[in-house]
């Protein structure tokens, strides 16, 4: 038997880039801060979490590059609009 040629090139080498990476997104900090006002507002009652929590949600919907985390900004959204129905329209004890 003969010497087997080794017919690998070198040059053809690529480094391996993983693209499950370039997928995920940063978290996103008013979407956060949205559901943490959102829930303050509920359970302290303060209608001014309860705005905030309701602007948050928007800021984190409109600045937005892509349309990926719909879940996460409808449930955002939806903390912030019951945080503002339980702070008007739900009557608090003591009638105050």
């Amino acid at each position: 038997m003969g010497q087997v040629k080794d017919m690998r090139d070198p040059t053809a080498v690529h480094q391996y880039v993983s693209e499950y990476g370039k997928q995920e997104k940063a978290p996103d900090m008013a979407s956060l801060l949205a559901v943490i006002f959102g829930l303050i507002g509920v359970m302290m009652r303060y209608k001014a979490m309860a705005w905030l929590a309701l602007f948050a949600a928007m800021h984190c919907m409109v600045n937005t590059k892509t349309q990926v985390d719909d879940k996460q900004y409808f449930s955002s959204i939806m903390i912030a609009v019951v945080s503002l129905g339980t702070n008007y329209f739900l009557q608090r004890p003591g009638g105050a």
